[in-house]
């Protein structure tokens, strides 16, 4: 897999950066909610979830390499 480019825009945030936003990857345009502006953030697409939370939380990224653009 090449360059993976994400695009998240707020949709309904707080002054922390928890609430809700759009995701959008590879040709799709996903809602992602997040528990604070640095995460964690947790988004499915399809029946693929990309991050589980509950006691532990359990992540599966196949792909990551991040940078932050504004």
């Amino acid at each position: 897999m090449g360059d993976v480019t994400f695009r998240i825009r707020p949709s309904k945030v707080d002054k922390g950066g928890a609430g809700r936003y759009q995701i959008q990857y590879e040709g799709k345009d996903l809602p992602m909610n997040a528990l604070s502006d640095v995460g964690p953030f947790v988004w499915s697409r399809g029946d693929e979830r990309r991050l589980t939370l509950g006691p532990v939380p359990v992540a599966a990224v196949r792909f990551l390499s991040c940078t932050v653009r504004q």
